[in-house]
Parts: structure tokens; C-alpha cells; sequence
């Protein structure tokens, strides 16, 4: 029997496709509509790593906080002080630039190749399903693989601190010297605050914040009932919106895994 529950399921992983043409419904406007029905978004693994918004029943749509899983390395950037070894192997996955012990999933990963890129997450909210959500065939990560995934994200933090202070102690050259584009730069961005709980914080694109999502609250009284104060408002309305599927290797093969950028350009194209 397959085991559903009405709100995605944390501390799994997911497959989610961007839904546009609800992230512009609210604003009436027939030219963003025929613009976001154009659109042809692709689908990416996710970690769900925990709830943005309490999960009440009976919502349209549920917030939480997801990291992303890449094909491959992550893409240097080096004004940014991110190298290609601030990822982490997911098992059977078994290669790293430094050796890192693969985390393994519960059961094996499907998919071969995969890695989290370092504290990269985005806060999503997924649109509610009335048969519930199917989680049978689902990929969890258990206690300590969770605890050894934390560790080197926290290595990966302390790297990029020590080499933006060691950056910060260089003299400043003489002359400028324009530096090459490098498309990754203008794609991602890592979450650099201190994270002591081991949550990982808000990544996104270097547009403002993917927008337009569609907005089915009204009043106050209504947010407050979702577990969500007035002032957050405006950041639940920023907050892109996506399907989201439980078992992996039912909704993506290995060679429709697209990289996490892909993810942030479509959030860029619907915002523009």
C-alpha cells in the first residue's frame, strides 16, 4: 500500500519541476501567462531538508527549505573563494578532488555521479496534491550519514571563510586588471553565514530573489493561523513555486539530470 502523506516528507529526497505559469497567475497579466506557459522547465533531485512554514492541511501550498544535488563538481568561482571541492559525493558516487567518504542514502542513490554542492539551498514552496503525497519509493538520509554530510559542509564554510580573510590581508594591485566573465559567478551563490545547527541557508541566483509566485493568502489572520508572522509575507511571496515527486528514480534518469544553474536561469527567466 503506498504510504502517502498529505505534506511532503523532510530528511528525503525529491524530484521538483518549477511550475511558472502559477508563479504568475496572480498578476492578471495575459502576456505573463502566454510568456510562462512558453516556458519548458526541466526536472532536479532535491534534498528536503526541513519545513519553511508549519505544514498545516488542507494549504495549496507548503514551504520548505531544499538542497540541491548537481551531475557533477560544483563550478569554481573564485571571487567568491568556492572551489570544486566544496561538494560532497553521494554514494555510489565514490569520487572528490580530496578523497571525501561518499554520504549514503537509504536505500543506495539511483543515480550515479551526484554530489550536494556546499551550502547551496533555496526555500521553495510546493504545491499541495489532494491524493496526498507517495513516498514509498523514497531515498532518505539517516542519522549519522546526515551528521558526516554536515561535517563537510561546515569544512566547506571554513575553507571559503579562511581564504576570503586571506584575500582580505593581499595588498590591492597597482592597476585593475578586468577579470574574465565566468557564467557560474552569475548563476549561483553560497549561503556564507555561520550555521551552527547544521541548517543550510537561503542560496539563490544573482537576481534579487526568484519571484512571482502566486498568493492565495489574503489576510493576516490567515497567516498567523499557518504558523507564519505578517512580516514574512513578503518573503513567502518571493518564494518560487514547484510539483514535487518522492521517488526518484520513477520521475528522472541519470541522463536528464540537469546541473542546479539550470534551476536558477529558469528562476531568472520567469522573473524578467
Amino acid at each position: 500500500m503506498p504510504d502517502l502523506q498529505y505534506v511532503p516528507r523532510t530528511h528525503a529526497f525529491a524530484v521538483i519541476r518549477m511550475d511558472p505559469v502559477a508563479m504568475v497567475r496572480h498578476l492578471g497579466d495575459p502576456e505573463a501567462t502566454r510568456a510562462a506557459e512558453a516556458l519548458t522547465p526541466k526536472s532536479y533531485p532535491v534534498y528536503v531538508e526541513m519545513d519553511s512554514a508549519l505544514p498545516f492541511p488542507d494549504r495549496p501550498w507548503y514551504g520548505l527549505t531544499v538542497s540541491l544535488v548537481g551531475p557533477h563538481l560544483r563550478p569554481a568561482v573564485d571571487e567568491d573563494c568556492v572551489s570544486q571541492e566544496m561538494c560532497s559525493p553521494i554514494f555510489p558516487n565514490t569520487n572528490h578532488p580530496k578523497g571525501r567518504v561518499p554520504v549514503r542514502t537509504q536505500p543506495d542513490f539511483p543515480f550515479n555521479g551526484c554530489y550536494f554542492w556546499s551550502k547551496t539551498s533555496m526555500k521553495i514552496r510546493v504545491c499541495a496534491r489532494p491524493e496526498g503525497f507517495d513516498w514509498e519509493g523514497t531515498t532518505l538520509l539517516r542519522g549519522e550519514e546526515y551528521v558526516r554530510w554536515m561535517r563537510y559542509e561546515s569544512e566547506d564554510m571554513m575553507r571559503r571563510v579562511r581564504a576570503q580573510r586571506a584575500r582580505e590581508r593581499q595588498p590591492e594591485p597597482s592597476e585593475s586588471v578586468p577579470a574574465r566573465p565566468n557564467p557560474a559567478a552569475h548563476s549561483i551563490r553560497v549561503d556564507d553565514s555561520p550555521d551552527t545547527e547544521g541548517a543550510v541557508g537561503l542560496m539563490c541566483a544573482d537576481f534579487d530573489v526568484c519571484s512571482y509566485a502566486e498568493s492565495d493568502i489574503s489576510t493576516i489572520d490567515t497567516f498567523v493561523e499557518m504558523g507564519l508572522s505578517p512580516d514574512s509575507m513578503l518573503d513567502l511571496e518571493l518564494q518560487p513555486i514547484f510539483h514535487l515527486w518522492g521517488d526518484l528514480a520513477a520521475n528522472l534518469t541519470q541522463d536528464e539530470i540537469p546541473s542546479p544553474i539550470d534551476l536558477l536561469q529558469e528562476c531568472d527567466t520567469i522573473t524578467r
